[in-house]
């Protein structure tokens, strides 16, 4: 699990290497931090595909629902922890059926 989201720092036009990474996101509005998985947006696709499409700043107005952020010419999709396990666990199932 990160704890900060560095990993979005990545040389301009470079993409994130992992297909999602575990960190907390602070809500400064809700004054709390949640978990939060950012994805490939591909990834996400292959486990469900709905997104909202917002920006990084704007992040707080979407959650829980997943949204998709604007990220070196691509998407990332960022989505609530808890829905991620969730629709991970049904994806797993489906598969092994």
């Amino acid at each position: 699990m990160k704890t900060s989201v560095y990993f979005l720092l990545k040389a301009s036009g470079e993409r994130v290497s992992s297909d999602f990474f575990i960190t907390r996101v602070w809500l400064p509005g809700r004054r709390v931090r949640t978990l939060a998985v950012f994805l490939q947006d591909v990834t996400w696709e292959a486990i469900d595909g709905q997104t909202l499409l917002t920006l990084l700043s704007d992040l707080e107005e979407v959650l829980p629902q997943p949204a998709r952020i604007p990220y070196h010419g691509g998407h990332l999709v960022v989505a609530d922890y808890a829905d991620w396990k969730e629709r991970m666990r049904d994806y797993q199932r489906k598969r092994e059926e």
